[in-house]
């Protein structure tokens, strides 16, 4: 089980395209990108695809820099990182290795059902955004395993799937610093609430289960 990194302008251009969702998404204060692309704030999002148009070679070039830094950053903990959530979960991974698209554009996301996640590569604490979007992936995958359709309260499984990452975090030993809450403060009733419920389960599955069951 390994992750592998990659950079792609045309996935980044793309994204570009459909920036306002992205402002949406951070209420309209996307900070991590105008923190490093501070001259295109307040910009429409078709000049700042002209910009970044204009200056591929060198965003690409930085890019490729980050993504160096990023891969030594991680490859101490590759390996265990993916054991490590199957110890805690008792659920395998779905794929072999999983890719991880080095952008900047997008903060951290990840495509469902799949092994690809993208992660912004200006953050200045990038790891526990790659290990959050992967550990995305294993709840999905895991749900989809027990039976759980997301059609019963596709609001609740996404608001549960923000909380799932700190509780894992939580009985790593990676010898890293991970967050301890979700990154989100409007999931963090859920996460209160369901935290006994985690301490005191006796598997995932079960906690899974009644997690959705009780609150969803």
């Amino acid at each position: 089980m390994r992750l592998i990194f990659y950079i792609s302008l045309r996935m980044d251009l793309e994204a570009l395209k459909k920036f306002r969702e992205i402002e949406k998404a951070f209420s309209g204060n996307p900070y991590y990108f105008f923190r490093v692309f501070k001259n295109l704030r307040n910009k429409s999002p078709e000049k700042m695809l002209r910009f970044f148009q204009e200056n591929k070679e060198e965003i690409k070039r930085k890019l490729l820099e980050r993504k160096e830094r990023i891969e030594s950053l991680w490859k101490p903990i590759d390996s265990k990182f993916f054991r490590e959530v199957e110890r805690i979960t008792g659920f395998p991974w779905k794929f072999e290795y999983y890719k991880a698209h080095i952008s900047s554009v997008l903060p951290g996301c990840y495509e469902k059902y799949r092994n690809k996640i993208s992660v912004f590569a200006f953050w200045r604490n990038v790891i526990p955004v790659i290990a959050e979007e992967l550990i995305h992936l294993h709840y999905w995958d895991t749900l989809k395993e027990i039976g759980i359709s997301e059609r019963r309260n596709r609001e609740f499984l996404w608001k549960l799937s923000e909380c799932i990452p700190p509780l894992i975090w939580d009985e790593m030993d990676l010898g890293i610093k991970l967050r301890k809450y979700p990154s989100w403060n409007f999931v963090m009733k859920i996460f209160r609430k369901i935290k006994p419920i985690w301490e005191e389960r006796k598997s995932y599955r079960e906690f899974l289960l009644k997690v959705i069951k009780n609150e969803g």
